[in-house]
């Protein structure tokens, strides 16, 4: 299709120039695309992909296009990781409808989040404090700021610290798990080889590292999810703060599409995905 629409002899190269490094490919193939025309394209795992250089095409392809394409192997390593149901993973009207569900439950309370984030910034100021005392000492920057990340979204997506300061500097499970995912995200999604690309289910040493991690995340927030829905059908009366979870049971009972284990497992891999969205750009 783009080599009808933009021309055979704008391929600019196929997918190995993204192998083994990836931004450098691109940037390579960018440089292959004439100024004054703006787009290009190239193969990538068996299927052409439009590369665009000019700013105002970017934008006019985003408004027109709302969906998002998953490089190499990102669903299925989403899949193992956060689950089958969340952004990272599904396409066409499920990602539209979860998409308006999310929209729906990212409602802006901003004195709450200062709240959440203050108290965090405060603990970590006390943790550092407390570790270096009067003179100083050697700290490793990213651990901080992954310690403070986590526990001030957790208290504010869900109202529940994972611990990850009160461990600090010592590596708490969680930010040991999303390291180590952090790096095999791209290192599968991208690898050469198929079947390191899309097996996730042979139990060998990666695989079951993958699910070992994903299961140091996912039990956390699988019990405040259950703390809710259990509360839910038990107590109604007893009051939750409003937060992110709250504001997606309430769009989920709206939808009135799922029952209650179908729901608090795709309400954790959700908050469990919007937590490494996070982390992953701080």
């Amino acid at each position: 299709m783009l080599r009808s629409l933009v021309g055979s002899e704008m391929c600019i190269r196929d997918r190995t120039m993204l192998h083994p490094d990836f931004p450098a490919g691109l940037a390579a193939m960018a440089a292959k695309v004439p100024p004054e025309l703006g787009l290009g394209w190239y193969t990538h795992f068996g299927a052409e992909k439009l590369l665009v250089t000019q700013p105002e095409y970017a934008t006019k392809v985003l408004q027109c296009n709302t969906e998002h394409y998953l490089w190499g192997g990102t669903r299925q390593a989403s899949k193992a990781f956060f689950g089958h149901k969340v952004l990272f993973v599904l396409e066409g009207s499920e990602w539209k409808q979860l998409r308006r569900l999310i929209q729906k439950g990212m409602k802006g309370r901003v004195e709450d989040l200062f709240a959440d984030v203050s108290d965090a910034a405060e603990q970590l100021a006390g943790r550092l404090e407390a570790t270096c005392g009067e003179h100083g000492c050697d700290v490793n920057v990213l651990h901080a700021a992954a310690a403070y990340h986590l526990d001030a979204t957790g208290a504010a997506l869900y109202s529940t610290r994972f611990g990850t300061l009160e461990a600090f500097p010592e590596l708490h499970p969680v930010v040991e798990s999303f390291d180590w995912f952090l790096d095999e995200l791209p290192a599968r999604s991208f690898h050469p080889d198929q079947q390191v690309r899309e097996d996730y289910e042979t139990a060998n040493p990666r695989n079951l590292q993958m699910k070992h991690a994903s299961e140091q995340v996912h039990a956390v927030v699988r019990a405040a999810v259950q703390e809710r829905l259990e509360a839910k059908r038990t107590d109604p009366s007893r009051v939750f703060k409003q937060d992110t979870l709250q504001d997606f049971i309430q769009a989920y009972d709206e939808e009135d599409m799922l029952g209650e284990d179908a729901l608090m497992e795709q309400l954790g891999a959700n908050l469990v995905e919007l937590l490494f969205a996070g982390y992953n750009t701080y």
